[in-house]
């Protein structure tokens, strides 16, 4: 009797832990990034607000919402920021409780200076797009290839190029794995990790202090609740099962997706690839920390795919 107990118990704790560590890792948290979400003393404040800036500048140019229904109903939000110039875009998805004024900023209006349309997509469980609940790829792939089904409606001769920042460049890489339309030409993916459940258990094991086994019991519920198996969502799989040409970008001091992820990610990759990599800088930081870099790489590999027939 004793043991049984002592094994229910066990249970318990592991069941419990692993629901608390699928809730902390999926549930989705709105932060208002307009106001100033990070401390003043954070080596990237600074940056942050010049984001939020140039992204509030970047709304007097002409723009319009995009609404899509995602294949299992929900409604999903991007901003067009069409430019009648050129048939050149950059669809951007942004990172995990993130936005595209954070991520995207600085550099969408770099791709403005160089000619290109551009499309920030809301991921999922974020802000005006619908859902609860992230699955790191495992469904927001889909949404990605919606997003590009519904620009090609509008501009049929388009060209595009697929660039996410965290578990958006996780995301435009696993997209890359399915029937995308032709007009879709390139990926860049800015510190994306190698797989959700390698991710979750990182950041459970450094920051939770969780052991693997209670991140297994996490998927369980993932599974149950999401219909997606964090091993299931494997972007070193996905990259090589693809053609299109590919740019990764990851900071050496990358403290949340490791360096090493990056490097799998480009390994494994099929096809023509670049990777760049980016001394001292921190998680998503690599244009903050080298932005002459970053621009050099990422106006070489734009406009070197575009210029393809």
């Amino acid at each position: 009797m004793i043991v049984l107990i002592i094994l229910g118990i066990l249970v318990f704790l592991l069941a419990f832990s692993g629901l608390t560590a699928f809730l902390c890792a999926c549930f989705r948290k709105d932060r208002l990034f307009e106001n100033g979400f990070i401390r003043t003393a954070h080596p990237k404040y600074h940056y942050v607000q010049e984001c939020i800036k140039t992204h509030a500048a970047l709304q007097n140019s002409p723009h319009e919402d995009i609404w899509i229904t995602s294949f299992d109903g929900k409604k999903l939000h991007g901003v067009l920021f069409p430019n009648h110039q050129s048939n050149h875009f950059i669809v951007m998805m942004h990172g995990y409780h993130s936005c595209s004024e954070y991520d995207f900023g600085k550099i969408a209006r770099f791709y403005e200076r160089l000619g290109y349309g551009l499309l920030f997509i809301t991921q999922r469980s974020h802000r005006e797009s619908e859902g609860r609940l992230i699955t790191y790829g495992g469904k927001e792939k889909y949404d990605c290839l919606s997003f590009c089904q519904r620009l090609v409606s509008l501009y049929p001769a388009c060209k595009i190029i697929l660039h996410g920042i965290s578990m958006g460049g996780a995301t435009v890489m696993l997209a890359g794995a399915l029937d995308l339309p032709k007009n879709v030409k390139g990926l860049i993916d800015d510190c994306g990790y190698s797989s959700a459940f390698d991710e979750i258990a990182y950041v459970a094991r450094h920051r939770m202090h969780l052991p693997i086994i209670a991140v297994q019991a996490a998927n369980l519920f993932s599974r149950l609740l999401t219909g997606v198996s964090w091993h299931s969502v494997s972007v070193s799989q996905a990259v090589g099962r693809n053609q299109l040409p590919k740019l990764f970008i990851h900071g050496e001091a990358d403290e949340l997706v490791p360096y090493e992820m990056g490097l799998a990610n480009f390994k494994a990759a099929s096809s023509e690839k670049t990777f760049v990599s980016v001394p001292h800088a921190g998680h998503a930081m690599a244009h903050f920390v080298d932005a002459e870099k970053v621009e050099k790489a990422l106006c070489t590999f734009t406009r070197t795919v575009f210029e393809k027939l």
